[in-house]
């Protein structure tokens, strides 16, 4: 994982994905860049962050009683993780695993 703090970069990321339009106030971000197979989201630790996924291939995986991972869904477009988990102060309940390499926005 690789956090990137350019003001630049994420104004301009801000603009192009209308990131602001989704809250009510202002909260500050960066862009994080992870690895492929890396874990972006465990189901076993609380989720701090809201994520919109801009670019690479995300896999997302359910994980039964006997630790059995299932793929259940893959996104390549623009989506957000972490909003019910952080809205609820939930664990989340699946697993998010990077399939290729991509770069994710969180606020902090």
């Amino acid at each position: 994982m690789k956090k990137i703090y350019d003001k630049n970069l994420i104004n301009k990321v801000k603009e192009e994905y209308k990131i602001d339009n989704y809250f009510s106030k202002e909260y500050e971000f960066i862009v994080i860049e992870y690895e492929e197979d890396e874990t972006i989201i465990n189901p076993l630790e609380k989720t701090q962050y809201i994520q919109f996924v801009l670019k690479g291939t995300l896999l997302i995986s359910f994980i039964d009683q006997e630790g059995r991972q299932t793929v259940v869904s893959q996104s390549e477009e623009l989506c957000i993780l972490g909003d019910m988990e952080f809205v609820d102060d939930l664990n989340p309940m699946f697993l998010r695993k990077q399939k290729q390499r991509s770069k994710r926005w969180r606020y902090l």
